[in-house]
C-alpha cells in the first residue's frame, strides 16, 4: 500500500467513524442506507490497512 492510498483509507476511516457516532436518533430512508454502509466500512478499513501493510512486509521480507 503505497503512503497516499494508506492517508485516503485513514481519512475515509475517520469520516465513517463521525458518521456513525453522529447518527441521528430518527433514521429512515437514505440516511439508513448511509449509516450502515459507514458502520461497514469502521470495521473494514483497520482490517483492509493491516492487510495491506502485512502483505507488504511479506513481500520485502521475502525479496530478501
Amino acid at each position: 500500500m503505497k503512503k497516499p492510498e494508506l492517508y485516503r483509507a485513514t481519512t475515509l476511516w475517520f469520516v465513517a467513524l463521525i458518521a456513525v457516532q453522529t447518527a441521528p436518533t430518527g433514521l429512515d430512508g437514505p440516511i439508513i442506507t448511509a449509516h450502515a454502509i459507514a458502520t461497514v466500512l469502521v470495521y473494514l478499513m483497520p482490517l483492509y490497512v493491516v492487510v495491506s501493510l502485512f502483505s507488504r512486509w511479506l513481500s520485502v521480507a521475502l525479496s530478501d
